[in-house]
């Protein structure tokens, strides 16, 4: 099975942002990446839920609004926006009591609740939430900045994410890996099992895109 291919809304600007989802629309893409970042948990500033509902009017394609913000409380403004998964880091709260309350409430708002870790986190903080979301999402590079390079020991921390699934019975849980993913890598990232991969500057940049992301696919 193909692995599945999530566009980010980063690098584009934000005056190129709703033409290029358009052009999304006709190619073979899987989900649309929204990401979120406020200038404080990372450095970047991007959009909020206004931009995030104007891209979910102009496409049909599901959207994974990825919060890269500070406490992310207040996760009901990108539902009703039209998110259909949002992402929230393990790293933006203080209390773990408090991340499997926010997923709660994501699942009860009617989206798909995830979680996400950044490249220097231990993955057993990751293991008490697997219960609670329906998508973990593993950063391949520091989060905020689009155009780095694809961590190596990612790979490793992807088949140990896909073999805790296994042994907890929660096989159905999505893997999604954001950063630095292109042609040359997605192969080795598609052997780990991982479900979907995150593409940015990779696709942005092409001359082709409809041809880049058949590359990913196949």
């Amino acid at each position: 099975m193909n692995i599945k291919i999530a566009p980010s809304t980063n690098p584009p600007k934000p005056e190129d942002m709703l033409e290029y989802i358009k052009e999304l629309n006709a190619l073979d893409v899987d989900y649309i990446h929204c990401d979120i970042m406020d200038g404080k948990f990372v450095t970047a500033t991007t959009f909020g839920a206004d931009i995030t509902k104007k891209i979910a009017e102009v496409t049909k394609i599901p959207l994974n609004v990825h919060l890269m913000v500070k406490k992310p409380k207040d996760v009901k403004q990108y539902i009703r926006a039209g998110a259909s998964i949002v992402t929230i880091h393990l790293e933006a709260f203080e209390d773990i009591k408090q991340v499997i309350k926010t997923l709660l409430k994501i699942a009860k708002l009617g989206a798909i609740p995830s979680a996400s870790i950044k490249p220097n986190t231990p993955l057993e903080k990751l293991w008490p939430i697997l219960g609670y979301v329906g998508m973990v999402l593993v950063m391949s590079v520091e989060p905020g900045k689009s155009g780095q390079e694809f961590i190596a020991g990612t790979l490793d921390r992807i088949a140990q994410i896909k073999k805790k699934l296994g042994e907890l019975g929660l096989d159905d849980v999505l893997v999604e890996v954001d950063g630095g993913v292109n042609n040359k890598n997605i192969a080795d990232i598609k052997k780990t099992g991982a479900d979907i991969v995150v593409v940015g500057n990779y696709l942005y940049s092409a001359v082709d895109r409809g041809e880049a992301i058949k590359k990913l696919k196949k």
